[in-house]
């Protein structure tokens, strides 16, 4: 099965993914960092009962994974593979991961708050990532009981999540706004209006790989519906700033070259890095969305570059292996994958 990011998603020249959180307690339960062990236990066992039951509706649709029986590099690429974040996967006992097949929506348990449930979608349909989560979300409340007040919405431990319990965000890659210097601005004033653009890699002054989350800060006395056709719409904006300034430097020729340079590297290079690769497939995604270079895909980019992460490297190669190891098997993936393009 493909997973979702070999997808064809809209406004892909901008927007690699968009992804959702639905962040949920039980009632009457501690929050998580609040349990004790046989606490974790018991909300551990009532969440995999919920989701692998064979009278629940979700019977069959995830696999099923107990953090502490797994090793560090499967635990890892977890999270580079984006089915949950660091700090979730390096929590240690009590926790669990269920996910998919094409790893589009994930389950995590006793994690910040009991149940987090995550959708990702290709390029900027978060209305749709939002329904695959709501769907799971509507399952789950019937067997768990989430903690909802009237007033206040659903209850978590961090109080900006209060409300909507929601997270929604979309992944941008921003290269010509981070060229011409725009986007630490275009970042400030988003902040003032409720929102969120930072850098993924780097800092704000330097910013590497032109990777930016743009996401919502508000949760509290707006709906869902508000939240994601306000961030649609800023993300829009940002887009659209994005395409105009791309549009100037493709036409410079020094740009092209740098881009024929970089394609040229990806596909004779025997020893690559981490961080090289990161920085040189940003430049050919910058290539490919100014026209420049014609014949590979985003979703191409999108499967090698997730392929190539360290902790997924050593896990598919089914060994250990060496950081010049992982180099020379980085390589020649990526080789294979572009070689014949140009």
């Amino acid at each position: 099965m493909d997973k979702w990011y070999m997808e064809d998603g809209e406004n892909c020249d901008a927007v690699i993914c968009s992804k959702v959180r639905l962040l949920r307690n039980m009632r009457g339960v501690p929050f998580p960092w609040r349990m004790n062990e046989s606490q974790k236990e018991l909300a551990e066992l009532q969440v995999r009962s919920a989701v692998l039951d064979k009278n629940s509706v979700l019977y069959g649709r995830f696999k099923f994974v107990e953090m502490d029986r797994i090793s560090e590099n499967e635990a890892v690429s977890l999270a580079e593979r984006g089915l949950a974040d660091a700090d979730f996967v390096s929590g240690g006992a009590g926790r669990d991961i269920f996910f998919n097949g094409n790893e589009s929506v994930s389950i995590t348990a006793n994690g910040r708050n009991h149940v987090s449930i995550q959708s990702l979608t290709a390029g900027s349909d978060i209305f749709t990532a939002y329904e695959a989560a709501d769907k799971v979300e509507t399952v789950l409340d019937k067997h768990l009981d989430f903690a909802f007040d009237s007033e206040l919405g659903y209850l978590t431990p961090d109080p900006i999540n209060v409300g909507t319990g929601m997270q929604a965000s979309m992944l941008l890659h921003l290269p010509s706004l981070t060229d011409v210097g725009a986007a630490a601005r275009i970042s400030s004033n988003l902040s003032k209006i409720g929102f969120s653009l930072q850098c993924v890699y780097g800092s704000a002054a330097k910013p590497r790989g032109a990777l930016y989350v743009i996401s919502n800060r508000v949760t509290l006395g707006i709906s869902e519906n508000e939240i994601l056709s306000n961030l649609k719409s800023m993300a829009l904006q940002v887009i659209k700033r994005e395409r105009e300034a791309r549009k100037e430097l493709a036409c410079d020729i020094k740009v092209q070259d740098t881009v024929y340079r970089t394609l040229g590297i990806l596909q004779k290079a025997r020893f690559m890095t981490d961080d090289e690769l990161f920085d040189l497939v940003s430049v050919l995604r910058f290539g490919i969305e100014a026209g420049i270079v014609k014949n590979i895909s985003y979703q191409c980019l999108n499967g090698l570059t997730l392929q190539a992460q360290p902790a997924t490297l050593t896990l598919n190669a089914g060994r250990p292996l060496t950081q010049d190891e992982r180099s020379a098997r980085r390589a020649c993936i990526v080789r294979e994958a572009l070689g014949g393009a140009g």
